[in-house]
């Protein structure tokens, strides 16, 4: 009886997360973009159904409803701000920008409800109880309304003239443009179903557990997970895999780890993806490939002959070695905080630029590495910090691999939502391996030992600088190598470089193997320049800020990881952290920057040198010739010309 009442509540939990993952795939299914502002916008209909509830008087349904309608309002607008203003950004930065939109509007919701929780009544109270098992009526009434709202989305999808067109732009979107599909109304359509099912989603999860900030986020990622054990491209597979996932959660809860419940669920979803790489119901026809920067501005091999680059490197480095010895507005220990984000923003930079996929959540990745460096520093204070740098390298690449051979073999959006899960599995075993990580409190990390324990600040950022110096060598090293030529050529042109013998798979993953190594690296520095090492420093919101800054700077340039690393290190400093400002100017400018400035900073100096490389050949007009001659000549002469 007790494994029949696991399942029973897994299929609520289930219910709930085919119900958003069902709004995820009408929006990939007809934009290809990853909604992953769906959270956000739940929890701010959430909570303004519970403002009328509790401030109002409002009865449960139409606080529901008008949940319903606050989340299809809100997902027009976002489907306006990605259809019309961002119109030539690509499908992964639009779905970049939906984690900007996600973090903004987060802000929002706390600058406007609060911080606190709140509680909320459920439509319906008590118990039935049944051959001994006990079954609760608002989990009944709450699996029959995802019910209801999937069935009248299947029938929109496959009855009604506009699921015919969302199919068709589905399969070819400029086939069914050129027949007369309204695509930007259908696409508008799909945003405000699919923000209203998050929205409805949101009630229902309050109604059960409470009104919150982060508890729809994680929802929203388990959906995620839905997908990719359901298959991205179909609407029954992400019912089924919804279904899957909570009664294996509620089984895996129940009966193995429950502390450890999202890490289990998640190796098994892994283990999954490499006996059956396209899901449950997934279908191989459904490959997203497409580079992160815009094609204009996609970085090139570093070549080491532009003198500009060369004088340019030459003053950036003199700076950074004379900086201490100046005045400065801040401690120094925050310029090696600056140095430490600048490896990890390059560690993902190089990713996106150079491999031409993404990582959603690379904090993940720089987290293992610096829990592994705050680990192994206690059990051995006197380890030398060249072996606890590679070390934590090794040990960030192997999760990497891990992902990348299940994920990446199919295509990049596989891994973009796995390094995004990741990010929670990694807090959640932080939190529950007390005896190594320290649990919530973390672990202090003793001075690191070169030659001699480096315990000064000055010191500490010197050690940065060193470490980012040889990374800088070893990256540039390995993009002028075959290994970095076949990356072009599988970002360029995967087709073709797979008909000249590149191994397309494997070099992305090699590629990703490579960014997740450098992305330990960066958390080891990190340990030591912070001297601490805490599960609340390398959560989602790092992860965004990473790709702000890769956004900001440019993908694939050293340069613009220094000026991207510089905004997301200084600015929560000058803001005060806790002031609560940090995340929404983050979020609004990763949002302004891929709808304004593709391709960052590096973009922009690269189409500058083309413009002025196209000016100077076409040259000034030539002069006019005189005309000379009699008056009858001169005419002739002009109606010649």
């Amino acid at each position: 009886m007790y494994a029949v009442q696991l399942i029973i509540d897994g299929v609520v939990i289930g219910a709930l997360y085919a119900f958003v993952a069902l709004g995820q795939v009408l929006i990939f299914r007809t934009t290809r973009v990853l909604n992953f502002a769906q959270g956000a916008v739940a929890t701010i209909s959430t909570f303004t159904a519970w403002l009328v509830m509790d401030g109002l008087g409002w009865a449960w349904w139409p606080s529901f409803l008008l949940a319903i309608l606050s989340g299809a309002l809100i997902g027009i607008a976002i489907g306006a701000l990605l259809t019309f203003v961002m119109a030539k950004a690509t499908v992964l930065e639009k779905s970049t920008a939906c984690l900007g939109i996600f973090q903004l509007l987060g802000w929002t919701a706390r600058i406007i409800f609060g911080d606190s929780p709140r509680r909320m009544s459920a439509p319906v109270e008590g118990h039935i109880e049944l051959g001994g098992v006990l079954i609760n009526t608002n989990g009944l009434v709450i699996a029959g309304v995802c019910a209801v709202a999937i069935l009248l989305v299947f029938l929109v999808i496959s009855k009604t003239r506009m699921g015919l067109g969302m199919r068709a732009l589905a399969q070819d979107d400029e086939t069914a443009r050129q027949y007369g599909v309204p695509a930007k109304r259908l696409i508008l359509i799909s945003w405000s179903i699919s923000s209203a099912i998050g929205a409805g989603a949101g009630v229902l999860v309050a109604s059960m557990l409470q009104v919150d900030h982060t508890v729809m986020t994680t929802i929203m990622i388990m959906s995620f997970a839905a997908l990719v054990l359901g298959g991205f491209s179909s609407t029954v597979g992400a019912v089924v895999g919804g279904i899957t996932l909570g009664v294996v959660s509620s089984l895996v809860s129940g009966f193995l780890a429950p502390s450890y419940k999202n890490a289990i669920v998640f190796a098994l979803v892994l283990l999954f993806l490499t006996l059956r790489p396209d899901g449950l119901i997934g279908k191989k026809s459904i490959i997203v490939q497409e580079s992160g920067p815009t094609p204009e501005t996609l970085p090139s091999l570093p070549g080491g002959r532009n003198r500009t680059v060369l004088i340019g490197g030459a003053v950036l480095a003199a700076l950074i070695l004379v900086l201490p010895a100046f005045p400065l507005p801040m401690p120094i220990s925050s310029f090696s905080v600056m140095m430490a984000m600048t490896i990890a923003v390059i560690s993902l930079s190089v990713f996106m630029g150079y491999v031409g996929e993404i990582s959603l959540g690379h904090g993940a990745l720089v987290a293992l590495g610096a829990y592994t460096a705050g680990i192994l520093m206690n059990f051995w204070p006197s380890a030398p910090y060249p072996i606890v740098v590679i070390v934590a390298s090794l040990v960030s690449g192997l999760a990497g691999a891990a992902l990348g051979w299940a994920t990446i073999r199919l295509s990049g959006l596989y891994l973009a939502v796995a390094t995004l899960v990741l990010t929670f599995v990694v807090i959640e075993v932080v939190l529950q391996g007390r005896e190594l990580t320290g649990g919530a409190t973390g672990l202090n990390v003793p001075a690191p030992i070169l030659g001699l324990p480096i315990a000064s600040d000055v010191g500490r950022y010197y050690l940065a600088v060193g470490t980012l110096a040889v990374m800088i060598a070893v990256v540039l090293l390995v993009l002028r190598s075959p290994m970095g030529q076949r990356w072009v050529a599988v970002r360029d042109a995967p087709i073709a470089a797979m008909a000249n013998g590149v191994a397309v798979r494997r070099a992305r993953v090699n590629g990703f193997i490579f960014s997740s190594m450098i992305a330990g690296v960066a958390g080891a520095v990190f340990s030591f320049v912070v001297t601490h090492v805490g599960p609340t420093q390398y959560g989602l919101f790092f992860s965004i800020f990473l790709l702000l800054a890769v956004a900001l700077g440019g993908a694939g340039s050293i340069f613009g990881a220094f000026l991207g690393a510089a905004f997301i290190s200084i600015l929560p400093v000058m803001l005060n952290r806790s002031s609560g400002m940090t995340d929404g100017i983050m979020g609004l400018t990763l949002i302004l920057v891929i709808a304004f400035l593709p391709g960052g900073v590096a973009g922009l100096i690269s189409r500058l040198r083309v413009r002025k490389l196209l000016n100077s050949r076409a040259g000034p007009p030539p002069p006019p010739q005189s005309l000379t001659g009699t008056p009858d000549e001169v005419s002739a002469q002009a109606g010649e010309r």
